[in-house]
């Protein structure tokens, strides 16, 4: 990960680039498990109505808290992720216990918010770093690069900050090359 977070402060696009898609990517895992456990909370409720019965949820439903501290902005995003996850996994064992839901969407769904999960951490593999423009291109072809990106309109929010440039701001005639080269909006 140092020699990532270390091409993206030499400014290196594609790095720049799989950032922000991993970004992207964690942030959409913890919100799809979070739309789960709505979707579950309501179908749990209603059936318990139909049966004249109700489960209620407490603060002290987990077994342990813990204070943490990361160094980086992704590694919260990371862990606010495996909170849905678990959050997630843990209504469906609720909903499995008291015969809401079958066994084999209990599996389904954990199965697929594992895989979804291990996906978006497996993304960091499709950068390789190298010197050689011609074998950039070809050495990352599952990084889309996107013109905003290339351009440094648009970086992750957990991105280390440019050291090649001042303020993150593209010299003038790189700029008017790239954009001689890939034109104004891409």
């Amino acid at each position: 990960m140092r020699g990532f977070l270390s091409a993206i402060s030499d400014d290196n696009p594609f790095a720049n680039q799989l950032l922000l898609d991993i970004e992207r990517a964690v942030l959409d895992v913890g919100k799809e498990a979070e739309e789960y456990q709505n979707a579950l909370k309501s179908r749990m409720d209603s059936a318990l109505k139909s049966h004249g019965a109700k489960l209620e949820f407490n603060q002290n439903m987990h077994a342990s808290t813990y204070n943490l501290t990361f160094r980086k902005l992704l590694s919260y995003e990371i862990l606010w992720a495996v909170k849905e996850i678990d959050n997630a996994s843990f209504l469906l064992f609720l909903s499995e216990k008291h015969a809401l839901v079958s066994p084999e969407e209990v599996k389904e769904t954990r199965s697929s918010l594992r895989r979804q999960y291990e996906q978006t951490l497996s993304m960091i593999n499709y950068w390789t770093n190298t010197e050689r423009v011609h074998k950039t291109f070809e050495m990352n072809k599952k990084i889309f690069l996107s013109h905003d990106v290339l351009m440094l309109k648009v970086r992750s929010k957990s991105a280390p900050k440019i050291t090649v440039h001042r303020s993150n701001e593209l010299e003038k005639n790189t700029k008017e090359r790239l954009i001689e080269l890939y034109g104004e909006t891409g």
